[in-house]
């Protein structure tokens, strides 16, 4: 957790996952859910599975030609990514090693930082990389599922073991993927105060954030919303009787609309183009929001 946050503090710098069959799909899944959840980038961090979007079992079959972010087989790494890693970049592994000898090899002769979640039977050490030594990690999480699950001795079947594998995994990059953000500075207590106004839900919970922070009525905090995404300074007839679906598509365009709105509704910032200033200028989201709380 701690590497991937210093590595995304620092400028162009990335979190990558590289897995197969379900753990390739977990990372992936982890990645797509940063813009909506903490506001990030699309490269900030982002998932490779063997296969691409036949491991996917896509509907559409193979999307990649629909721009670089759906180039998500570990093939597409190799051409896209690899070339360009750097010692402020980050690659883990998930679950078993992937086939590609010559992505391991080259990735152990780079200067990128590696990490590993890999999976053991109780009481024993997971298979080592067959390329990669661990002094090459810097660092390595190992899940252990145990058999045994509660005081009521409830035991495990082995077909269900996998499934915990897959669930510890999901967890232990959760954490990686948040305590990174938290680090950067897109958390607030336990408000993710640079999501993005991406769907029905986000809409009101970002209002619900607003008023929290700034400890003002809730429809002060819709109003400094709207004001945030179409960077108004006075109300405009008939705006807030918009359906909701026409302020998301607006909101996808912009960036940092609730930490704006924070510091609207808060009287931090007098317009809409005072409160993008300030925040342009900060070094941490967070450590400005901290002045209005």
């Amino acid at each position: 957790m701690r590497k991937a946050g210093e590595s995304l503090c620092k400028p162009d710098s990335h979190l990558y996952y590289i897995g197969q069959d379900s753990f390739g799909l977990i990372g992936l899944i982890d990645g797509s859910e940063m813009l909506s959840t903490f506001g990030a980038s699309l490269e900030d961090i982002r998932g490779f599975v063997e296969g691409g979007w036949s491991t996917c079992n896509n509907r559409s079959g193979d999307i990649s030609q629909r721009g670089h972010v759906f180039r998500i087989s570990t093939e597409h790494f190799e051409i896209d990514i690899l070339p360009n890693l750097t010692s402020s970049d980050l690659v883990i592994f998930l679950g078993p090693e992937i086939n590609s000898t010559h992505i391991l090899e080259s990735l152990v002769k780079s200067s990128v930082q590696l990490a590993r979640i890999a999976f053991a039977e109780p009481h024993s050490k997971p298979p080592p990389l067959s390329k990669i030594s661990r002094w090459r990690y810097c660092a390595e999480c190992v899940l252990k599922p145990t058999r045994w699950m509660s005081e009521d001795h409830f035991t495990m079947t082995h077909e269900a073991e996998p499934l915990a594998v897959e669930l510890g995994t999901k967890v232990a990059i959760n954490a990686v993927s948040t305590g990174a953000n938290v680090m950067i500075g897109r958390v607030y207590g336990n408000a993710m105060i640079n999501v993005t106004v991406a769907n029905n839900k986000l809409f009101y919970r970002s209002i619900n954030i607003v008023a929290q922070l700034s400890k003002r009525p809730v429809d002060v905090c819709h109003a400094a919303l709207l004001s945030s995404i179409y960077s108004m300074d006075t109300a405009v007839d008939g705006i807030e009787e918009r359906p909701v679906s026409e302020h998301i598509l607006t909101a996808l365009k912009v960036k940092m609309a609730v930490p704006k709105a924070i510091l609207l509704a808060s009287g931090r910032a007098k317009t809409a183009d005072d409160a993008h200033r300030m925040l342009q200028s900060a070094t941490s989201i967070r450590l400005l929001v901290q002045t209005v709380t």
